[in-house]
């Protein structure tokens, strides 16, 4: 019974320690733009295409930190970069207007 109780209490701690801001990692699309998060150091990697390579600022990449396990903000500033809701979707603070965004993958 002991190493039952024990062996319970140690599968308990492994779930309680996903890493914050794993649930970003990944490729999410919106009607005109994909967004990919990987796992850099102890930060994120974010690169932001739009479909339209002839758009201004099309592409760009930035560096983030989870803040919790549904908000990564940018490195240094601290600015709300993305953010999961509720319904899985990410939302994108990266450009001039938030967007909304599917995971992929």
């Amino acid at each position: 019974m002991k190493k039952l109780i024990t062996a319970a209490l140690v599968c308990f701690v492994l779930v309680g320690c996903k890493e914050q801001g794993s649930d970003f990692v990944g490729q999410w699309r919106s009607t005109d733009e994909t967004i990919t998060v990987e796992k850099a150091g102890d930060g994120f990697r974010v690169t932001a295409e739009l479909e339209n390579p002839d758009m201004p600022f099309g592409s760009l990449e930035a560096m983030l930190d989870a803040e919790s396990e549904t908000l990564l903000v940018r490195k240094g500033s601290q600015k709300k970069a993305l953010e999961l809701s509720g319904d899985g979707s990410m939302i994108s603070h990266l450009r001039n207007k938030a967007r909304t965004f599917s995971k992929v993958d």
